[in-house]
């Protein structure tokens, strides 16, 4: 009898222990579960909004300190939108325009290395416009061509204006979804995240093509 008991007790506590592990095998899958989907829809909704861009760094030495020099240097868009092009100093952007397979770009040189980036991308946004006189510009030599991906602010506004349920469709999203980017415009975009649900949340920086703005974004999936 007592052993009956024994065996008793001991089956019952091995199906409560198995019981346990199963659960939480089941509970760290649906963790798993959530963090792929995530992924998966962060990724379609960032591609949405990604855009190709292209990245031309230049380096000038210029002799001695002067103002409003104008520089120039020759094809560079074996990528990209020509029209897109910008050019920029650090987080400067700079008066720029295009003349046949040249840009120009009017600038302040400092004696030493002064250091250029000419940027364009897959984008019809219009870029280098600006009118001034090249002569007497000075040629530089472009670097070479470097490739990545930026947000494209023509693609957040798009977004920002198409109604969620018909931009959750274009995208093929079952799941619902939050973007909120953090920046000098702040945008909120979707839906209010639920009390009670598993919610997957991922932050990363990014920067926005037309105006070189870095800009925290979060992205909530559920």
């Amino acid at each position: 009898m007592d052993i009956d008991w024994v065996l008793a007790i001991t089956v019952f506590l091995f199906f409560v222990i198995w019981s346990f592990a199963f659960y939480i095998s089941i509970f760290q899958f649906d963790n798993g579960y959530m963090e792929v989907a995530g992924d998966i829809s962060r990724n379609v909704v960032m591609n949405s909004l990604n855009i190709d861009s292209f990245s031309v760094p230049v380096i000038y030495d210029s002799g001695s300190d002067t103002n409003n020099s104008v520089l120039n240097s020759g094809f560079v868009w074996y990528e990209g939108n020509q029209s897109s092009t910008r050019v920029w100093r650090g987080n400067q952007s700079l008066q720029c325009r295009l003349i046949g397979n040249d840009t120009y770009w009017l600038t302040n040189l400092t004696s030493g290395e002064n250091y250029f980036r000419i940027e364009f991308a897959d984008s019809e946004t219009a870029g280098c416009n600006d009118v001034f006189s090249v002569a007497g510009s000075i040629q530089t030599s472009p670097g070479v061509l470097e490739r990545k991906e930026m947000f494209s602010q023509s693609s957040i506004n798009s977004m920002n204006s198409t109604p969620y349920s018909e931009y959750k469709y274009l995208l093929g999203l079952e799941g619902d979804f939050r973007v909120e980017i953090e920046g000098t415009g702040p945008l909120v975009y979707g839906k209010t995240p639920p009390t009670v649900a598993d919610v997957f949340a991922q932050t990363f920086v990014r920067t926005i093509f037309e105006t070189g703005e870095e800009v925290n974004v979060t992205f909530i999936v559920w």
